[in-house]
């Protein structure tokens, strides 16, 4: 089916009504229709152009989602809002086409762009927009976007519930299939289900009124049942991480990523750092790895490109649990879950790689950045900076001497997880890992690498509550932090 002529007298689109109608190009939809449900042109991946008769007023939640070959769409003066995600992922959009400057003012009068409208369209499709979509509290529809949920947790039964869900959330392959895990398909499923169970939810009121609700209930009933059985066949190959952090406002981003100097770059004391604390304590640095030299460096405090993180979800709400130093702040902590598609082991060369970035310094990291960026788009392109590569060769080899000259640029842009050595009892108890951050262009970019990660926020009220919950189950800093300073300042901070 690759066209669609709607008859006159139909006024409603259902939701879902033609989602996944791949081989769809072009739909006529007549001035009669009032209303367009919910995902209605969801996954009509081949639909390149489409107009919005005037009657209707608003462009529901994933109407369009991932019509990834729309290229044009027209708005009538009686557009009022545009829902969440409604364009989203639409990468070809080229145009929105405005019938007159009246659509600009009902838009902002009804409060304009829901979140992720226009996540992933062209920045064309963008500029094409009135200015005042953006500054009536749009700015989130064009801004990144992952696939998240957002949710809050008062008490440890309501945060135990949350992550009950996750193993539940499919994620998974076929058994050996040796295929690697789709990050990207495991985040529309899981999103897709929430959208279905919100369905079903919505319609559980309606079923109790008719016979034919109650058959359309059941309808979507069934489709959850086929959503999980597409994807939750075999073992699940991937491995969910937490970081909790103590205010919910605190940057996702390593320490050495955090200058406070505007002239600086993000990232310019990470060779201080690296390099000042060897040359003062040479002792505790002996036989390491570059990831060992980080991972120790951690633990004490150094500022590193590394980001904690665990797979204890206790532990990590323990740590959202904590106070903030500042009192106008961190009376709500946040816990991500992050999917990790893969966890490098620390003997991995491409954690050797990222780890021997902090031996540079940022004029020298922006030039690899500049010609990774160059590179990953075309791999015959030449080195602009021959020497800062050669360094980096013998910066790894005088580790792994084998290595060959064969660095993969997008491996240097990427953000990886890794399993450090155990060498010490604070890894063990909070069953550490790390985000391990490759070369990007600034704070916002390195942030981003890391959010895209991450699947659920969840904000943590009530903290000293939870913290005495958490220590009913032996959850507390001694046992997190069991060397004789952790155990010492807990024993003092319990009097």
């Amino acid at each position: 089916m690759t066209s669609i002529k709607i008859q006159k007298g139909v006024t409603e689109i259902g939701e879902w009504a033609f989602y996944g109608c791949s081989g769809l190009t072009r739909i006529k939809i007549p001035e009669g229709v009032t209303e367009i449900g919910e995902f209605a042109f969801y996954n009509c991946i081949e639909l390149s152009e489409v107009e919005i008769p005037h009657k209707v007023t608003k462009i529901e939640r994933g109407t369009f989602k991932n019509c990834f070959s729309l290229k044009k769409v027209g708005l009538s003066d009686e557009t009022k809002r545009i829902e969440e995600e409604a364009f989203y992922m639409c990468d070809a959009l080229q145009e929105i086409k405005l019938e007159s400057k009246k659509i600009e003012n009902n838009i902002i009068e009804d409060k304009g762009v829901g979140e992720a409208a226009f996540f992933g369209c062209p920045i064309k499709t963008i500029e094409s927009l009135p200015d005042s979509f953006k500054s009536k509290g749009a700015e989130d529809s064009f801004t990144t976007y992952n696939i998240t949920s957002y949710e809050e947790a008062g008490n440890l039964s309501d945060y135990l519930e949350i992550i009950s869900e996750l193993n539940r959330l499919g994620g998974k392959k076929e058994a050996n299939d040796g295929k690697p895990f789709n990050l990207k398909g495991y985040l529309e499923h899981r999103q897709l289900r929430i959208n279905t169970e919100k369905v079903i939810e919505s319609r559980r009121e309606k079923a109790k009124q008719t016979d034919e609700e109650t058959e359309r209930l059941r309808i979507w009933e069934n489709m959850i049942e086929e959503i999980d059985a597409k994807y939750e066949s075999g073992e699940p190959n991937h491995k969910f991480f937490f970081r909790g952090v103590k205010d919910r406002d605190y940057d996702l981003l390593p320490s050495a990523f955090r200058s406070k100097d505007d002239i600086r770059a993000f990232d310019a004391r990470e060779d201080y750092y690296y390099y000042g604390i060897q040359q003062r304590c040479p002792q505790e640095f002996t036989a390491m790895t570059h990831l060992d030299e980080l991972t120790h460096m951690q633990h004490h405090g150094v500022p590193t490109r590394l980001l904690d993180v665990s797979a204890n979800p206790l532990a990590a709400l323990y740590f959202a649990c904590m106070p903030s130093k500042d009192k106008n702040k961190g009376e709500i902590g946040r816990v991500y879950i992050f999917i990790a598609p893969e966890v490098l082991h620390y003997k991995s060369s491409r954690a050797l790689m990222l780890s021997c970035l902090a031996c540079f310094n940022s004029q020298e990291k922006q030039k690899l950045y500049d010609d990774a960026k160059k590179r990953s788009k075309d791999k015959n392109a030449a080195y602009d900076n021959k020497e800062e590569h050669k360094r980096l060769l013998y910066e790894i080899r005088g580790e792994s001497p084998t290595f060959e000259d064969k660095i993969k640029d997008i491996h240097l842009l990427s953000t990886y997880f890794v399993q450090p050595q155990i060498r010490n009892n604070r890894i063990m108890k909070q069953d550490g890992a790390f985000i391990l951050c490759g070369l990007s262009k600034n704070a916002e970019e390195a942030e981003k690498k890391i959010k895209d990660y991450s699947i659920v926020r969840i904000d943590i009220k009530n903290k000293s509550g939870i913290l005495k919950e958490l220590e009913l189950l032996g959850i507390n800093y001694a046992t997190l932090f069991p060397d004789i300073d952790g155990v010492a300042k807990y024993l003092t901070d319990n009097i």
